[in-house]
């Protein structure tokens, strides 16, 4: 998730925790078909909903004055144990921020991805012409 996202190796305790939380909440075969967070709990999680791209765009709303922006961007870590709200770094104050008014733009970033392996195939299907060099061998 961490290559695929772009970010730098700092972020990789954010990467492992998110990862987690998609583990604890995915079905198994060797428990029936129940999540881990449903034997460990009693209620199953259907929460998919929540479920996002770590690493997308987020913009989380704010009301800070009447002439500032409504939203700022920000980066999508996660979620934040026993807080209703995702987990979002924020570039500008390099501060992790906790929101629950977030709007994700995760198309931008499939989009992104699609005209990054276009430009890498258009790259890699460029004609190279080599030159020959020969050299005459004199016969004694």
């Amino acid at each position: 998730m961490l290559s695929h996202s772009g970010l730098s190796k700092v972020f990789w305790g954010e990467a492992l925790s998110y990862a987690r939380y998609i583990v604890n909440r995915l079905p198994l075969a060797a428990l029936n078909g129940r999540t881990l967070l449903e034997v460990w709990l009693g209620s199953p999680a259907n929460d998919y909903d929540s479920m996002r791209i770590f690493g997308c765009s987020a913009y989380y709303h704010v009301t800070e004055s009447k002439l500032d922006p409504r939203a700022k961007k920000a980066i999508f870590l996660g979620f934040s144990g026993g807080v209703k709200g995702y987990r979002l770094w924020y570039s500008e104050s390099k501060k992790v921020i906790l929101s629950k008014d977030v709007t994700f733009d995760e198309p931008g970033m499939l989009q992104q991805e699609k005209s990054q392996e276009k430009e890498k195939q258009s790259g890699d299907a460029q004609q190279v012409e080599l030159e020959t060099l020969v050299i005459p061998v004199k016969t004694v």
